[in-house]
């Protein structure tokens, strides 16, 4: 209790209260190492540091430092000092401080500038909600222009997204882009939210008419989307499903998304329009895209460039299934929009919501390998510029005939080529962390997501680097889990890479190194994009899968003897089966007249027909002895 009620009194003072005491003591300094953390003090009190926690104050000296610190003299130097370690171990870890991050003693403390450093090129996000919680923490507004200024206290925060219409009733543009501006935010995208007396359904309600509203309040977000700047708006309706056996038709809840997406989209091409499914919670137990490959037939079904999809990763593990595999499928087919980070127990129908990381964290750091692999945040518009359908039928074609040209409905490409047809809307996406920190303070929640998340990004491009995908494609998960081992003992240094040398089965192209497209470009050429190395890879197995079969042979045919003996045993089952009026029974129900089993069960026999009714009808007395 003690040290919280400090830091509610720290907080309510000012986030520079601690520090100005300490500054005022004139005492000289015990040594050098005190007065260099004062000085630190001092110098995240001034107005370029004011962007960060007030409440941040865990009296934990020499936390990251690995030294221990002179005691301090009282306890406004204490608070002082406390503040200043834990701030300048936080803002490290924000800009990628540990090993193989950032580059070492680059000295950066601008964690914007770090995370350039770091190769981490996404924006980030959090849940605007979380800001209404542990008011006993904030001192401003509690509204959603409030929850706005106290995300502005978030170190290493870029975007808010905001609900609509919830966050956003009663406000005017204006008024939000002044507190976005003040707050040293931007717009991220606009989230739906349908109202309650939507319950039975939103795009998928029986009323027509409150269909058309839910289409018309997804425009209305579209239009605050482009007011404020942002690019994209996310669907994630709590009430498109059913609860019950016998409760809907799926083919016409399914039809009635297709019909709304496509009409949202025609009317928004300047956006992307996004959807974020989920499995099931307490306003619908199934929903209607309930899985992420439920989610990808939709997108196919939608067939519109500016459709796509927002994974959240709660909402994935709660489906049962992997996150980096979702997000592999989704940004193979060129469709992840957007990501929603958090981590859970998941336990039956819960979403807890938890900091990224927390509960899987083997799991998370896979998650972000993957959107490396799959070229998230990457500007693809420039790399792939040009793609279309046609582009992905005939990539796909090269690859066995995967890929596929428009179809009736305007289809795009599928297949790693195609994912070049969605270039226009994939630029640099941001991170969202939808998270609950309702017994945490919020800010320092979100600035513990963001630190994790470069932190894993910057193991992901360790990984990378180190020749994991080459294990990855083996199926090699003992040297893998010996890499991660090698890498965690050595504090995330780096280490030795894979040879390159290829395995039996390997194709040609693998000896060329990690990635299978590097090969491919020469000096001078810019390097290949992510479509263009999976292609290559998927062009190498499928060459090598036709090698393999064309040494097996063709199929190996039944001998004759094998022939001769399947014809007698038809032949006595024909014969047991006529017998008995033509009805298929098993072979343990067959008897002979000495009580025996036969040995073969029945098929039944051409032609077999009782006197006086059709063929393969059941006479009463068969009928009633089964």
């Amino acid at each position: 209790g003690e040290p919280r009620a400090a830091n509610a009194s720290d907080t309510a003072a000012g986030p520079g209260a601690a520090a100005e005491a300490a500054a005022a003591d004139d005492a000289p300094a015990a040594d050098a190492e005190r007065a260099g953390v004062e000085g630190a003090a001092q110098e995240a009190d001034t107005p370029d540091k004011a962007k960060g926690s007030g409440g941040f104050k865990v009296p934990f000296l020499g936390w990251g430092s690995g030294k221990k610190a002179a005691a301090p003299r009282d306890k406004a130097a204490a608070a002082a000092a406390a503040a200043a370690e834990a701030d300048a171990f936080a803002q490290s870890l924000i800009a990628g401080g540990e090993g193989g991050v950032s580059p070492a003693g680059s000295g950066a403390e601008d964690p914007d500038s770090a995370a350039q450093a770091a190769g981490c090129p996404l924006a980030f996000g959090s849940r605007l909600n979380s800001m209404k919680d542990r008011l006993d923490l904030w001192q401003g507004a509690n509204d959603p222009l409030g929850w706005v200024a106290r995300q502005g206290q978030v170190r290493g925060l870029d975007v808010v997204d905001f609900n609509y219409p919830q966050h956003l009733e009663g406000l005017d543009v204006p008024r939000v882009k002044a507190a976005l501006e003040s707050a040293g935010l931007r717009a991220g995208a606009i989230c739906l939210r349908f109202p309650k007396r939507m319950q039975a359904g939103a795009y998928t309600h029986p009323d027509p008419a409150v269909r058309a509203e839910a289409v018309q309040l997804t425009l209305e977000a579209g239009e605050w989307a482009r007011a404020l700047g942002a690019k994209e708006v996310i669907v994630w309706s709590a009430f498109d499903g059913f609860d019950y056996a016998f409760q809907a038709d799926h083919r016409l809840l399914w039809a009635r998304v297709v019909r709304a997406f496509r009409a949202i989209c025609d009317a928004s091409p300047d956006l992307r329009v996004s959807l974020e499914f989920k499995p099931t919670d307490e306003n619908t137990r199934f929903f209607t895209v309930p899985s992420t490959g439920a989610a990808l037939l939709l997108a196919h079904e939608v067939a519109r460039d500016n459709f796509g999809l927002v994974l959240d990763m709660g909402h994935v593990l709660a489906a049962g299934e992997s996150p980096a595999q979702s997000i592999a499928m989704v940004g193979r087919a060129g469709k992840l929009f957007g990501l929603q980070l958090n981590d859970g127990y998941t336990r039956l129908g819960a979403e807890d919501g938890l900091m990224f990381g927390s509960v899987h964290p083997l799991l998370a750091l896979e998650a972000v390998y993957w959107l490396q692999e799959v070229g998230f945040g990457v500007e693809k518009g420039a790399q792939e510029e040009g793609a279309s359908g046609e582009k992905g039928a005939a990539q796909g074609a090269a690859q066995g005939g995967e890929g596929a040209g428009p179809g009736a409905e305007g289809e795009q490409g599928t297949g790693a080529a195609g994912a070049g047809t969605c270039a226009a809307y994939q630029g640099p996406g941001h991170v969202y962390f939808d998270t609950f920190a309702r017994n945490e303070d919020p800010v320092r929640e979100a600035e513990m997501n963001i630190r994790t998340f470069k932190r894993l990004w910057g193991r992901a491009k360790q990984l990378r680097a180190a020749g994991l995908g080459h294990l990855m494609r083996h199926q090699d998960a003992m040297t893998v889990f010996e890499k991660l081992e090698e890498l965690d003992c050595r504090g995330w240094q780096p280490i030795a890479a894979l040879p390159a040398a290829p395995e039996a089965g390997d194709s040609q192209g693998a000896a060329s190194g990690d990635s299978p497209g590097a090969a491919s470009g020469t000096e001078g050429m810019p390097p290949p994009t992510v479509a263009e190395e999976v292609a290559a890879l998927e062009r190498e197995e499928a060459a090598a899968e036709r090698t393999a079969r064309a040494d097996l042979g063709p199929p190996a045919k039944p001998s004759e003897g094998a022939e001769a003996g399947a014809e007698a045993v038809a032949a006595a089952s024909g014969g047991a089966q006529q017998a008995l009026g033509g009805v298929a029974m098993p072979a343990d129900f067959v008897r002979s007249a000495g009580g025996e089993t036969a040995g073969a069960a029945m098929m039944p026999a051409p032609g077999a027909q009782a006197a006086g009714r059709a063929p393969g009808a059941v006479p009463a007395h068969d009928a009633d002895a089964w």
